[in-house]
């Protein structure tokens, strides 16, 4: 740019030029001033001074001027010399003429040193070519040219930069190259990762085994695979540009577009299965999920699908089905098994029971009376067996009734604490009750609870050689945990996860009964879950365990409850009683003729109902007995039959050896107390007398 002192050199010029005119002039005026008349020298006073004051204002205007282009020039400073891109001028032989800062800093070169200096000596040598062509043609058509190429700057490191180029004519007429630079090296670093990413996701798209598809709002394919290709039968070429509905079935059509129609830009993603039938013949099944993208309006624009094949999952899961179908008939069938097998053991067993009581009242020697105790340990012993395997096959068939009620704590574990506590006692054990200081109560169900209770703290007692047992309450939320502690031997890790098994046992390898049977904690697990919790187990090795569950709390205004349970009456409340007795097996009616004839009943009995129903004097008895498998009718229906005839209330008890869910449902349902065999004297009067 010019500076200020160069621009008055030219206005002094000027007016010495002006003076000497003016001089010239007043020479020629002072000669014919004395022709003039006043009037005339007066007119041309007052054009004179019109004149100045003419020439004043165009003075300002000029003035005006000036300042305008001093800040248009600053402007072009700014614009030129400051902006954030560069410009430079170059000849037509590609010398750099001018070049602003931001030129200047991007050919990485002081800009003081650009003048004269070849373009291409700053371009890399494998894109000269490009500015070359660039140049050609720029020159050639005279029209903007645009191209990109790399600069190569100092320290081996280059450039990427965008060229506009334009032609223009300086004031002497010499051609000059005007060229815009762009620094667009983030943008190509940009392009390269996402070039890298599209190839990686064509790789994808091209080697998995998935099914790909792009496709507009009007069903125009715009790029498969080729597994898509092969799944459809075609070509890419035959496919790109055709609707992908023209290869659908109607149906699948039809799905495909209800899927699609429900698409969303808040939920732009859609999965199904879709069925079909390959060219052989053969049924398939793959997987789609597809998403649409959208415009701004929210319309949907293209489409993406991805598929794959899910016929061996199908197929999979068909034989899972199957496999699960034939182990679930394994399971009816071992459950029948288990209830035949259960039912043909309890009878002798019955009768063996029943016979050693009354046998027991019968005058025996101390020998006698040893040998009966032993045989009374056996019967215990298989009597336990027996009831263990029929409360796992009422767990597992599902047939338990739950009868949930409000349980105050603090009087149900004391109660629970003086039925078990002999147990610990009689090992020298302690046994320590911790409840809740505040009343608490809980909902769940009564009997459900002791007996998973019994199990467990029998199972500690069992196990625990010295110390103690602890069974504690506490609080926790809106639940009651329930906890069992004791010092017994432990559980080593590798054991936690079978504990819970049937028949496992730590240290009973030889299978001693005097240890357990290996079934208490299995039916408790059952137990729990029946009462919608579940036992957790933390144990160390020589120093105890502990079991804990949780109970949900009874909520508030609940009823108390009941009064004190009913005692068995005592036998003598039986004497002179008429019982009824209906069993097909000799030996079960003939043990439970003389148990009852032992506390001074009178007993009739039966082999079958219709041997039973035929004497009309049956509906007098005070209590019927009757098995529930009997020849040509249950025991239900003998006892539907005496309730037709008799004309006043009676007892009467349901025994049965059947443990099959269908059996063990029916049975519970007759609305007659039900007793699995075998069963005790005491057992049988206190059904006899509820």
């Amino acid at each position: 740019m010019t500076s200020r002192d160069d621009r008055l050199e030219p206005s002094e010029e000027l007016r010495r030029r002006a003076k000497a005119v003016v001089d010239g002039q007043a020479a020629k005026v002072d000669g014919s001033c004395d022709v003039l008349s006043p009037e005339a020298i007066r007119q041309m006073v007052h054009e004179l001074r019109v004149h100045h004051i003419e020439l004043e204002m165009q003075n300002d205007e000029l003035q005006r001027a000036q300042l305008a282009l001093d800040a248009a020039r600053a402007r072009y400073f700014a614009l030129y010399e400051l902006a954030p891109v560069g410009y430079c001028t170059l000849s037509g032989s590609g010398l750099i003429r001018e070049a602003n800062l931001c030129a200047a800093t991007l050919l990485g070169v002081a800009r003081e040193a650009l003048a004269n200096q070849p373009i291409l000596s700053f371009i890399e040598s494998e894109d000269r070519d490009i500015f070359y062509v660039h140049r050609r043609r720029l020159i050639a058509s005279g029209q903007p040219q645009v191209c990109e190429l790399r600069l190569h700057r100092p320290g081996d490191s280059s450039l990427w930069v965008r060229l506009e180029s334009t032609v223009a004519r300086e004031l002497d007429g010499v051609m000059v190259l005007r060229v815009v630079l762009s620094d667009i090296s983030q943008r190509k670093r940009t392009e390269a990762v996402l070039q890298a990413s599209e190839e990686q996701y064509r790789c994808l798209a091209e080697d998995m085994p998935i099914f790909v598809a792009t496709f507009d709002a009007d069903g125009t394919l715009t790029y498969v695979n080729e597994a898509m290709a092969s799944l459809l039968g075609k070509t890419r070429r035959q496919l790109l540009g055709r609707k992908i509905f023209d290869f659908l079935s109607t149906g699948n059509r039809l799905l495909v577009c209800e899927r699609l129609s429900v698409l969303t830009p808040q939920q732009p993603i859609t999965t199904y299965e879709q069925d079909y039938l390959k060219p052989g013949g053969a049924r398939a099944s793959n997987q789609w999920t597809c998403r649409a993208f959208f415009d701004a309006a929210g319309n949907a624009v293209r489409f993406q699908t991805v598929g794959r094949d899910t016929s061996e999952r199908k197929a999979f899961e068909t034989e899972l089905l199957a496999a699960k179908r034939a182990a679930e008939r394994a399971n009816r069938a071992k459950s029948s098994f288990l209830a035949a097998a259960s039912h043909d053991l309890r009878q002798p067993l019955q009768a063996i029971s029943l016979f050693n009581d009354a046998l027991l009242r019968s005058g025996l020697n101390a020998d006698q009376k040893k040998i009966s105790e032993y045989l009374t340990l056996s019967i215990h012993s298989l009597g336990e067996l027996l009831g263990a395997l029929l409360d796992i096959s009422r767990l597992d068939a599902g047939i338990v009734p739950m009868s949930p009620e409000t349980i105050e704590v603090e009087n149900f574990f004391s109660r629970m604490a003086a039925e078990l506590s002999p147990m610990a006692e009689r090992k020298n054990l302690r046994f320590m009750l911790f409840c809740p200081r505040r009343e608490t109560a809980i909902m769940t169900d009564r009997k459900l609870l002791m007996s998973l209770l019994g199990n467990l703290i029998g199972n500690a007692i069992k196990y625990t050689a010295q110390g103690g047992i602890l069974v504690a309450v506490r609080r926790r939320g809106g639940q009651a945990v329930v906890q069992i502690w004791d010092t017994g031997i432990g559980i080593a890790p590798e054991h936690l996860n079978h504990i819970f098994d049937e028949y496992f046992q730590i240290q009973n390898s030889e299978r001693d009964r005097t240890k357990g049977l290996g079934l208490g904690l299995a039916i408790a697990k059952r137990q729990s879950r029946l009462l919608g919790t579940d036992i957790v187990c933390r144990s160390r090795v020589g120093r105890g365990s502990v079991f804990e569950f949780c109970l949900p709390l009874a909520g508030k205004g609940r009823k108390k409850e009941g009064g004190p349970l009913r005692k068995i009456r005592a036998a003598r409340d039986r004497v002179e009683r008429h019982a009824v007795v209906v069993e097909d097996d000799a030996l079960v009616v003939g043990a439970i003729k003389a148990s009852l004839e032992s506390v001074g009943m009178r007993v009739s009995t039966y082999c079958s109902a219709e041997q039973a129903l035929s004497n009309p004097d049956i509906a007098a008895a005070d209590v019927y007995i009757s098995d529930f498998r009997l020849p040509g009718a249950t025991g239900v229906e003998f006892l539907a039959a005496i309730g037709q005839r008799s004309t006043r209330p009676f007892k009467a008890v349901i025994l049965t050896g059947d443990t099959s869910r269908e059996r063990v449902a029916e049975s519970e349902l007759s609305g007659w107390p039900v007793l699995f065999k075998p069963i005790k004297l005491a057992t049988l009067l206190s059904a006899i007398a509820a």
